[in-house]
């Protein structure tokens, strides 16, 4: 899916929730106020344009440009912390760094594989030893919870 190309080309709610069919909470063929209430939580999540959003009874306001790129570029960063474990925090395959909120890379494997450092499942976005897309989305939503927005 062309989920990059919606962060500069706005979609539609109900056209995104149909293109995520295949995620077994969205076969709903109702409308779900608490679905499409996620749903806009994970577009201003990951500064998805949505073209029929009216900003002034929403919670959670969308990402301007400038935030978008911001995000998307500090999805690519990792951890430069100190080494202590204690300030990790696992999701499954994926650590997070507690002081700065970044991806911890596993240091004992290869730096020249094409496998994600990170998470050591897909293959790396774009540059060898990047995260994948997987690892930047998990970034992005771990960095940006809506707690802090709201």
């Amino acid at each position: 899916m062309p989920l990059l190309d919606w962060i500069y080309t706005p979609i539609t709610l109900t056209n995104l929730h149909q293109l995520l069919q295949h995620i077994s909470a969205y076969k709903v063929r109702k409308r779900d106020d608490h679905l499409y209430g996620v749903t806009r939580y994970l577009v201003n999540s990951l500064g998805i344009s949505i073209c029929d959003v009216n900003s002034s009874n929403t919670s959670d306001q969308p990402m301007t440009s400038v935030g978008k790129k911001q995000v998307w570029h500090s999805a690519t960063f990792h951890f430069r912390c100190n080494n202590n474990t204690d300030t990790h925090h696992t999701f499954h395959v994926r650590t997070f760094c507690k002081t700065c909120s970044f991806l911890v890379s596993d240091n004992n494997k290869s730096t020249f594989t094409t496998i994600c450092p990170f998470c050591h499942i897909n293959e790396s976005w774009k540059n060898v030893g990047h995260p994948c897309l997987a690892c930047q989305f998990a970034t992005i939503i771990y960095r940006n919870p809506f707690h802090v927005r709201f």
